[in-house]
């Protein structure tokens, strides 16, 4: 983690009681900690239940766990105060989370990627944000996408979207049949790439973001063009879309130094 310490999940084996049970362990300064397990927090849970997503911050930590529903917990100061219910509630969010798919998280905000249950069988898929002990939207199948249309496919995968800070960016298909990268920043989302787009005189025909792409207001992705231009990597500045309150400034995109 950004503060030093190594987290990793492991499963521990109780031959006696022919029970399993997994945890999160912490090292730190040498010193090893647990910091979640399957039957920890409440007392009243049973034995056997099972850490699900997680994802730390710096000294912190967002998991959820798999009781009669999946219950997730925010982890800071050895507090772990329970945050949401998957099939319950998550206060904010319009409609049960009928499953949880990733996190993303830092002290100031927590992304879930996740399937949200409609009427019916129907689900959608979204990304979900928590900050300041409020659960909202940020972006979900359906809904009218920045930059036109409307998102149309944003499977909840971790591999295409990156946090830092209380930023947040994403990538996902539109009704329009563009492949878009979006940021979100202080409650409004902005898109930043588009297929089609010119970058050094070709159209942009396939992009890549991946889980460290944004770093403070910089952005590394992998671009592809229609031209056959060799793949390249690049970083879009994107200082004016957290600055200016209209997000219509233009991002400066370069090729990545080496």
């Amino acid at each position: 983690t950004e503060d030093g310490r190594v987290i990793r999940e492991v499963t521990l084996n109780h031959p006696e009681t022919y029970t399993t049970e997994t945890v999160l362990v912490q090292k730190k300064d040498d010193e090893l900690s647990i910091l979640a397990k399957s039957d920890d927090l409440p007392s009243n849970f049973r034995p056997g239940q099972i850490l699900l997503e997680w994802s730390a911050f710096r000294d912190g930590l967002v998991y959820s766990k798999l009781t009669n529903n999946t219950q997730t917990y925010r982890l800071q100061n050895s507090e772990a105060v329970e945050i949401g219910t998957a099939g319950n509630s998550f206060p904010g969010i319009p409609g049960p989370i009928a499953m949880i798919t990733s996190f993303k998280s830092s002290q100031r905000l927590i992304v879930m990627s996740a399937v949200r249950q409609l009427v019916g069988n129907n689900q959608v898929y979204g990304f979900y944000g928590w900050s300041g002990g409020r659960w909202f939207t940020i972006a979900e199948d359906g809904m009218e996408a920045p930059g036109g249309g409307v998102y149309d496919d944003l499977f909840a995968n971790p591999v295409i979207a990156s946090l830092d800070n209380d930023s947040f960016v994403f990538e996902g298909l539109t009704s329009l049949g563009v492949q878009r990268a979006f940021l979100y920043h202080q409650g409004i989302v902005t898109p930043i790439l588009t297929t089609g787009q010119v970058i050094d005189g070709s159209p942009l025909s396939s992009f890549s973001i991946f889980d460290h792409s944004l770093s403070g207001s910089r952005m590394a992705f992998t671009a592809s063009f229609a031209s056959g231009a060799q793949r390249a990597v690049y970083v879009a500045e994107l200082s004016s879309l957290m600055t200016d309150a209209s997000r219509q400034v233009p991002v400066n995109i370069e090729i990545a130094a080496g």
